[in-house]
């Protein structure tokens, strides 16, 4: 048990130190902005932004539309499943 915390603390001081110096390494490229030169950035990039949002919502309704889809024809199916099973037991197999 407690060398399963020591590996628990050792990796999130590992991954603390590596986002640390991704960060660090992300500043040190892109350098100090002012504010005005930020307002500009923002502003540029608020188009990309909202077509990423569109995106991203686009996706994921197409991806719920799918599997409401898929889970109303696996209930079909086991509705169906469900009668012929029944049929066959009371020998009712006209259709």
């Amino acid at each position: 048990m407690k060398s399963s915390t020591t590996t628990i603390i050792k990796r999130a001081v590992v991954g603390g130190i590596v986002s640390t110096l991704f960060m660090a390494t992300g500043t040190f490229i892109i350098g100090e902005t002012s504010g005005y030169e930020a307002k500009i950035l923002i502003t540029s990039s608020l188009s990309g932004v909202n077509m990423l949002c569109n995106t991203v919502i686009l996706g994921s309704s197409t991806i719920l539309a799918l599997m409401l889809t898929l889970l109303s024809l696996s209930q079909v199916c086991r509705f169906f499943s469900h009668q012929n099973t029944l049929q066959a037991r009371t020998g009712n197999c006209e259709g």
